[in-house]
């Protein structure tokens, strides 16, 4: 076919209207998935580039979001890359992706370019200094500006704006309780992540639990700053036979520092993190975890700002708890018990 592809020539090749075939390109909920399949295989046979210049100005947006995340050390966080990533592949945006390495000023400085650029939406999780010290102006500045924002995983009750998450608390509570079941007693919370609500929220959790039966345990320590001399220090002296540890990369490094201590694992001490990734998945003993469903917090996040853009909507904020599990490994179970799980 000669000439350059265009709506236009799409239309008249399906023999169905322009509005239609640029529908079905914008996944509109209009159009059936069967002439959503026709036009998209018809528009890559053909590598049809949209103009998107001039849908930019029609629209008056910039089919762009920006997704901010705290650090990208934690496989959780790579998790909500790919789920929002695909998402916003799907809707038809660029993502802007930016990590703030836990600092305020540059979170701040980050959502100030994400303004300048025009980004028609924006979704964080908030930096520790953000939350430590409650210091919102840059977002509550977006919200003032009709920027549509969702805050997830890292969430805080101070913005009226939608939020992803899963329940901290009860998850860590529910864990706790899976621990005492097996006959633990002496259970440690282990932070990592200290100074976050993520992490206030566990700790709640594991007090809640705890106190019922057991004097509580807790020893907070910025997995940046990891000390294994300390941590095995503070296990031996306080007989400690189980952990919650508030993210993976600090339950692994502390099973790592007791296995070299000689302690057996699980036989010894029993150890749950949060996040399921490949780093706990594939270690040995590999890491019994809380599932945070991190690509189904990107997706969702993704999907509740696109609602707001394309639909304007003014309705009270989206709270959504995302469902989660414990997945059992080898730092919990012995193998005859995987068996018969598996």
């Amino acid at each position: 076919m000669e000439g350059e592809i265009n709506l236009k020539k799409l239309a008249e090749l399906l023999n169905i209207s322009i509005s239609t075939v640029s529908k079905a390109l914008r996944n509109s909920p209009e159009i059936s998935k069967e002439t959503k399949q026709r036009v998209m295989e018809l528009a890559e046979f053909h590598n049809y580039i949209p103009n998107s210049f001039a849908q930019k100005l029609k629209s008056n947006k910039s089919q762009t979001i920006g997704i901010i995340i705290p650090e990208i050390s934690h496989q959780f966080f790579t998790h909500v890359l790919e789920g929002a990533v695909a998402e916003a592949r799907l809707r038809g945006y660029n993502l802007n992706i930016c990590i703030s390495n836990e600092s305020l000023l540059t979170e701040r400085n980050i959502v100030n370019n994400l303004m300048r650029n025009h980004v028609d939406g924006i979704a964080i999780s908030l930096s520790e200094e953000t939350y430590q010290r409650d210091e919102i102006s840059h977002l509550t500045a977006l919200l003032d500006r009709n920027i549509p924002l969702v805050l997830f995983d890292r969430i805080t009750s101070n913005l009226a704006c939608d939020t992803i998450s899963i329940n901290d608390s009860l998850n860590a509570e529910l864990a706790i309780y899976e621990l005492l079941k097996d006959q633990r007693k002496r259970i440690l919370y282990l932070s990592g992540i200290p100074n976050t609500s993520v992490d206030e929220k566990r700790k709640d959790g594991y007090f809640k639990a705890i106190r019922t039966k057991h004097r509580p345990l807790v020893l907070e320590m910025n997995y940046k700053e990891f000390d294994a001399h300390e941590i095995v220090k503070f296990i031996k002296s306080e007989k400690v036979d189980a952990i919650l540890a508030s993210d993976e990369l600090t339950a692994v490094q502390t099973i790592r520092a007791c296995k070299i201590e000689g302690f057996r694992i699980p036989d010894d001490l029993a150890v749950i993190g949060f996040s399921v990734g490949n780093l706990g998945k594939h270690y040995l003993p590999s890491l019994s975890a809380i599932d945070q469903k991190g690509a189904e917090q990107g997706e969702y996040a993704i999907k509740l700002l696109v609602d707001r853009i394309e639909n304007d909507l003014e309705a009270d904020p989206i709270n959504i708890e995302v469902d989660t599990n414990i997945i059992h490994r080898e730092s919990t179970l012995n193998y005859a018990a995987l068996k018969k799980i598996n």
